[in-house]
């Protein structure tokens, strides 16, 4: 069975609703612009999970203030990205929109 292909505007019609929901779900909890937005399962608000940055040293202590450790080859920690997002239930956008 073959599907067809969407055209641009229906795909751009989504993308669209896409952003405005994120735009939405972002703003009920307060994140940031570059949140990225998760959907789960349920019918659960939006809130944010997962940690914010930090540094550890390479025995997994976590540093404070990475700052005064910032000298030219005399640092050995370790940088650990954000994972911060957004998630929201699938059955809460219907709600909201």
């Amino acid at each position: 069975m073959h599907t067809p292909t969407p055209t641009p505007t229906v795909v751009a019609s989504a993308m669209g609703h896409m952003r405005d929901f994120s735009r939405a779900a972002r703003l009920a909890v307060g994140a940031h612009n570059a949140a990225p937005v998760l959907v789960v399962e349920g019918d659960s608000a939006p809130c944010v999970r997962g940690e914010s940055y930090h540094y550890t040293t390479r025995s997994g202590a976590v540093v404070d203030h990475p700052g005064a450790y910032g000298r030219t080859g005399w640092s050995s920690l370790v940088y650990h990205p954000s994972t911060r997002h957004v998630a929201v239930g699938a059955d809460w956008i219907p709600a909201v929109w």
